[in-house]
């Protein structure tokens, strides 16, 4: 063609070569995004299409929780992920996170849009709508929030990759929980955590499992456990038949009123007294004061007495949420020297049992 002539003929007396960067790139122009997801199919792996899925329920994940999620070796995810946004696949922003750093966060491309709504059974999106949803995450007040809870559930599955005797096999979006209930309750996320025998058993509607059980596991030779983790943890030999804990997950920031935070355990005891599973609600707070002014509050609260409530930090080095980190709001009403006054680990909670299909 004319252009690529004129892109390879020599340079013209007293024209201005172009740096050898610039030469580079218009010889090797960028990749561009495919359209159908057969043109994109035999570059996909299963891990793709589940990352797909991810993103599509909970919105957005930083590198740093896909790596942890799905990979061996952070370099690995990020090669991965600038692959996936090369052919359109998926997409990511760069955000200020709450401490001042910058975190590159990821959401689903035109393709991978299309995958998750049809492997759904929903129509697919236009891409239009797929810029507008991406625009709608970028510019989401809520969106430290989002992360914070996405922060939660990924601490959880990459325990799993290091622990196989426990397992996250369910985690349900705000959205996903509030439409099963009917809009009934409302939390920030739910999960089925298991420890101990049955690990295979599927939990869930859709008997999916989640992603420390889907790919292989990390290799623990450069793995380190937190200190709660060797405290006492949930054995499977004292449990032959395992232990399985719902939990509904308040994650909270410090932004809404400690009395608003409480306030919403009446939904929850509404739910038990319908016949609703009774479930922990776990209340993850930023700082100790935070947690005092908390457990002051659920003590004062008479439906504290019904719904299962326990605190948990989650700055400060406090510990990861599978570990020795929950205070009961019954525990904490207790006299500081009473033996029952502990924090325990997140198997140790009480729940009610769980159908396979519920």
């Amino acid at each position: 063609m004319a252009g690529d002539a004129a892109a390879d003929a020599p340079a013209r007396a007293g024209a201005e070569t172009p740096p050898a960067g610039r030469r580079a790139a218009r010889d090797h122009p960028s990749p561009v995004p495919l359209s159908t997801l057969i043109q994109a199919s035999h570059r996909l792996t299963a891990r793709d299409l589940y990352l797909a899925q991810l993103l599509s329920e909970h919105r957005t994940l930083t590198t740093a929780q896909i790596a942890a999620l799905l990979f061996h070796h952070p370099t690995t995810a990020r090669n991965r992920l600038c692959q996936l946004r090369e052919f359109g696949f998926l997409d990511r922003f760069r955000h200020t996170m709450p401490n001042g750093t910058q975190a590159v966060c990821w959401v689903p491309g035109l393709l991978a849009a299309r995958y998750a709504a049809l492997a759904a059974g929903r129509a697919a999106p236009t891409p239009r709508a797929v810029r507008l949803q991406q625009d709608q995450i970028v510019a989401s007040p809520n969106l430290n929030h989002q992360l914070g809870v996405n922060q939660f559930f990924t601490d959880l599955i990459h325990h799993t990759r290091t622990h196989p005797e426990t397992r996250l096999v369910r985690w349900w979006s705000a959205e996903r929980t509030a439409a099963a209930f009917a809009g009934r309750i409302h939390p920030d996320g739910h999960g089925v955590w298991r420890v101990g025998a049955d690990l295979a058993q599927p939990v869930g509607q859709d008997g999916r499992q989640d992603a420390g059980q889907a790919f292989e596991r990390h290799d623990t030779r450069h793995d380190t456990c937190h200190d709660s983790d060797r405290r006492d943890p949930p054995d499977p030999d004292r449990h032959p038949g395992g232990v399985t804990v719902g939990f509904w997950l308040e994650h909270d920031m410090g932004s809404m009123s400690v009395p608003r935070v409480v306030a919403k355990l009446k939904a929850y005891q509404r739910l038990q007294s319908t016949g609703g599973p009774a479930f922990p609600v776990l209340i993850w707070v930023p700082h100790g004061q935070r947690e005092r002014n908390m457990l002051r509050a659920l003590t004062d609260e008479p439906t504290g007495e019904e719904v299962a409530a326990a605190t948990g930090v989650h700055r400060g080095g406090h510990g990861e949420p599978a570990g020795m980190v929950w205070l009961p709001a019954t525990a904490a009403a207790m006299p500081a020297t009473h033996p029952e006054r502990v924090r325990v680990h997140l198997a140790a909670l009480p729940s009610d049992p769980i159908p396979p299909q519920s």
